[in-house]
């Protein structure tokens, strides 16, 4: 299967063209995607029909795929692994309306996650948004940039816990 990776801006982001991530990828394949993941943090691939199973299928072309370590949400029926998220007004759902990075607060944190959209709302409405991290720590001065060789960071949900009602563990 040969498909072509197109930059989308400096940044970050590329868009995958000509391949059908329904069908099995070969090792190659795999390895190009997973380079291609590196370089530019963000893939897009557009109009894609996958199941559940065929979603965990590529996914795992970037590693072994990890369930979502918040017992509160609920995964697909058929896969576990993959998080059902539905952000509709008739339905209550986990607040995802902040700023955040998917499981930050986990010692070692997966090397990313895969988003398939099967419904999207009209531009400018849910957007998902990205930021390029590594481009942040090099725009620092060289000073910041020593102080802050060799630090971690502590990820807490207390303050977001805090916002939530007292019953609500979806934090």
């Amino acid at each position: 299967m040969k498909f072509e990776i197109t930059p989308l801006c400096g940044a970050l982001g590329a868009e995958v063209h000509g391949i059908d991530l329904s069908q099995d990828m070969d090792p190659a394949n795999c390895s190009k995607i997973k380079d291609a993941f590196h370089e530019n943090i963000v893939l897009l691939f557009r109009e894609q029909c996958l199941t559940p199973a065929q979603q965990v299928s590529f996914t795992s072309c970037f590693g072994p795929v990890e369930p979502h370590p918040l017992g509160s949400r609920e995964g697909a029926l058929s896969q576990p692994e993959i998080l059902v998220l539905e952000n509709r007004a008739d339905i209550p759902a986990p607040r995802n309306d902040f700023w955040h990075s998917d499981i930050s607060f986990a010692e070692c944190p997966p090397l990313g996650s895969v988003l398939h959209a099967l419904e999207v709302p009209g531009e400018g409405l849910g957007d998902t948004l990205f930021c390029n991290m590594y481009s942040v720590l090099e725009e620092l001065s060289p000073g910041l940039q020593k102080t802050l060789e060799g630090l971690s960071a502590l990820h807490s949900a207390e303050a977001l816990v805090r916002r939530n009602n007292e019953d609500d563990n979806n934090a």
